[in-house]
């Protein structure tokens, strides 16, 4: 059975009682991840104003990303060390991001998500 599931997707064997956490972590992510790939094409729609580029520059970069990911077996940290230049834009542009900010407003997402789950709103 798990060969056969494993050609649809993603497979993991767990206890039942984790169930809520993985949907709220794989299928309500397909959600929160369009949330953030959509903050993305919004900014890059306002340097360029052409909708239509801006999203297919959104989505190949997304692409890109998880394709340069799975081939070079790398971590996404270990790919902005490879791409960020001392002094360069992609520096300036990483360090107005609040990472920090980021990951709290992720963890309260999901938390808030996996709360719902149990019956808490």
């Amino acid at each position: 059975v798990i060969e056969l599931f494993n050609q649809l997707g993603y497979v993991v064997k767990l206890p039942e009682k984790e169930l809520e956490k993985i949907t709220v972590t794989a299928a309500s992510g397909l959600a929160f991840a369009s949330c953030l790939f959509e903050s993305y094409q919004n900014a890059v729609d306002s340097l360029i104003q052409d909708t239509t580029m801006s999203q297919n520059i959104t989505l190949k970069v997304f692409e890109n990303v998880l394709e340069l990911e799975k081939k070079k077996n790398i971590t996404f940290q270990q790919l902005i060390e490879m791409i960020t230049t001392k002094g360069g834009s992609t520096e300036a542009g990483i360090k107005s991001l609040d990472i920090q900010y980021i990951n709290n407003t992720l963890g309260k997402c999901m938390k808030d998500a996996y709360q719902h789950t149990k019956g808490g709103k």
